[in-house]
């Protein structure tokens, strides 16, 4: 499971699981949002969420299970889960024992539900912000009943615009609210929740390209705006790039860095972590496409938009370029310099020497200022075992997709050096 498995806790029953949050300083680095995207969590009936964390990370938790799957979050002062999602026997704002997860009580009642109202904003994010009109009440969880029908009021005249919850509420709450706009409101761009901690939007889910789960949106101007450095991950076609590239940001991530890990290779994207190799590559080859004209104008605004997202180290995971039989390989094709001429700083994955230096002449023509001293020694020969050869030549264990969420002390190491370095 990876860095997540430093906060969270799964307890599987019989007919249940049980997602508890474990931060004890109450910060989870929402760069965490695509790994929670990719977990293959079991099927079971109902699933219990629990636990000290924000509002968004309850949001992201939230969307991972079906419409079949019976949800429900621990509110601690009414010493109960609160259903969140009708099924079965179960409506919305159900209450559930804490220990054996049977029906407590069903409020009975109006479950008043204050208007929600939204207002156009321009920053920290160009789109809409969502909140409560005049409520000074407490929100009884049968108010979720008329959740569905109230943001159908709400967003009836929004068309493909982001959107994001910009006001106090119980987890529950915004954990049925992100639901619903999961489930019925296709056409917006993405929603978010916004977070005094991070001081900005979480972008909780997206469906365009150009809003990536797990940034912060913040405002432009002013003092706390952070200028993240961009390292680029080199390495010919099956290197081991991308496994090398996510224990990065693992190792990063340990480190108390705010980091994100980003995939730019549209045409053979990763595949899941936790499948062989041969089901990697053979994954890769049915997702296999040619790149599109708009694939790199779509890449530079993601860019852009991380520029701006709050994160101290963005990881870019390059592709590998163009490698066919008999002909001299291009590993940067015509269009994909303005990508590289974006990165001041890069990491070569490589075999042997010669491809470290053929991607060095590669990047100097597009990026002559770039750094690229760096180099990680991909494969191992016996009796090779893994060691820093310097401070800039690293041997980590073999990079398979096997052991990605393996520790591994050598990528430690240079993550540790690479912020006592000042890099550009």
């Amino acid at each position: 499971m990876g860095i997540i498995q430093e906060w969270l806790k799964i307890e599987e029953g019989n007919d249940f699981l049980r997602i508890s949050f474990q931060c004890d300083n109450l910060f989870i680095n929402p760069a965490v949002i695509p790994e929670l995207n990719g977990k293959d969590f079991l099927k079971k009936e109902k699933v219990f969420i629990q636990g000290r964390a924000g509002l968004w990370t309850y949001s992201a938790i939230a969307l991972l299970f079906s419409e079949e799957t019976i949800v429900a979050v621990l509110d601690p002062k009414l010493e109960a889960y609160v259903v969140i999602t009708p099924q079965g026997e179960f409506q919305a704002g159900d209450l559930l024992d804490p220990e054996t997860g049977k029906l407590l009580e069903r409020i009975v009642g109006s479950g008043s539900l204050p208007k929600i109202g939204t207002k156009s904003v321009r920053s920290p994010v160009s789109g809409r912000a969502m909140r409560f009109g005049s409520f000074s009440g407490i929100l009884s969880p049968v108010c979720l009943q008329k959740l569905p029908g109230e943001l159908d009021k709400a967003l009836s005249n929004i068309g493909e615009e982001f959107i994001y919850w910009d006001s106090p509420a119980p987890v529950w709450f915004v954990s049925s609210l992100s639901r619903i706009l999961f489930s019925k409101f296709k056409n917006l761009a993405g929603f978010g929740i916004y977070s005094a901690n991070e001081e900005g939007v979480v972008v909780v889910h997206s469906n365009r390209d150009d809003y990536i789960p797990g940034i912060v949106l913040r405002e432009k101007s002013g003092n706390k705006q952070i200028k993240p450095r961009l390292i680029g991950i080199v390495g010919d076609p099956n290197s081991g790039k991308s496994v090398f590239s996510w224990k990065l940001y693992q190792a990063l991530q340990k480190l108390g860095v705010r980091c994100y890990r980003l995939d730019c290779d549209f045409q053979a994207p990763t595949a899941l972590w936790g499948i062989t190799t041969e089901m990697g590559r053979n994954l890769r080859k049915t997702q296999k496409r040619p790149w599109k004209e708009t694939d790199i104008q779509i890449l530079l605004q993601i860019i852009a938009r991380l520029k701006s997202s709050g994160m101290e180290i963005i990881i870019l995971d390059l592709p590998g370029g163009i490698h066919k039989p008999g002909i001299e390989p291009i590993r940067i094709p015509a269009g994909r310099e303005k990508v590289f001429s974006e990165i001041q700083e890069y990491i070569i994955v490589q075999r042997d020497d010669s491809i470290a230096q053929a991607w060095r002449e590669a990047i100097a023509k597009v990026n002559p200022s770039a750094r690229t001293d760096i180099e990680v020694l991909s494969r191992m020969r016996v009796p090779d075992k893994p060691s820093i050869l310097n401070k800039n030549k690293y041997r980590p264990s073999p990079l398979e997709r096997e052991n990605v969420y393996q520790d591994d002390a050598v990528i430690e190491a240079l993550a540790k050096q690479l912020l006592t370095e000042k890099r550009r």
